[in-house]
């Protein structure tokens, strides 16, 4: 602060001992522009200091809140995104569990993967991994469900990533009526 000494005491004793015109010209009293009285003024210059501050604060805290909350939107999309490419495999599960099936004859508990000629592509060799713990056709049933739980999913996701994106614009242009809006009350709600 100013005319503080850091690593100094402080005396009281030496403020008292001056004298009323030493302590004029040590604590010298600013000119505040405006009419009225110098309480009049005084009172006027605050006033618009704290308006000022507080609808900045106000402000700054509006925008942080609807920056996290728009952040942490981005970020469920990326992961709604993620998951929708491992569910637009889903066909595949079907034809792997078909090809578990077809060639159900050859496996037996324990095998840990299968190695057929994939007949959507033939000339062409799969390697299809296997649960060692599972019997050959719920190997089979294991690769139907993911198709099922990934061709259910894919619908889910697709409203899931509808209903974001929307809240994320819906979030940019909170942001932007904040950003300009001088009004305390709503600047309050929106945060």
């Amino acid at each position: 602060k100013r005319g503080e000494i850091s690593g100094k005491e402080y005396n009281p004793e030496a403020v008292l001992d001056m004298t009323i015109s030493q302590k004029d010209e040590a604590y010298e009293v600013r000119d505040l522009p405006g009419a009225g009285s110098f309480n009049e003024r005084i009172e006027h210059y605050y006033f618009q200091n704290e308006t000022g501050n507080t609808l900045s604060s106000l402000r700054w805290q509006a925008e942080a809140v609807l920056e996290k909350r728009k952040t942490a939107f981005l970020i469920t999309l990326e992961h709604i995104r993620e998951k929708s490419e491992t569910y637009q495999k889903f066909e595949r599960y079907k034809h792997f569990g078909d090809l578990v099936i077809s060639n159900i004859h050859t496996l037996k508990k324990g095998d840990k993967a299968l190695l057929t000629e994939d007949f959507l592509d033939p000339g062409a060799t799969l390697e299809i991994e296997l649960s060692p713990t599972l019997s050959p056709s719920e190997n089979a049933e294991h690769y139907y469900r993911k198709y099922r739980k990934a061709r259910k999913g894919i619908g889910q996701l697709e409203k899931q990533k509808y209903e974001i994106e929307t809240a994320i614009v819906e979030l940019e242009n909170m942001l932007s009526m904040v950003r300009e809006s001088t009004d305390e009350s709503f600047i309050r709600s929106a945060a």
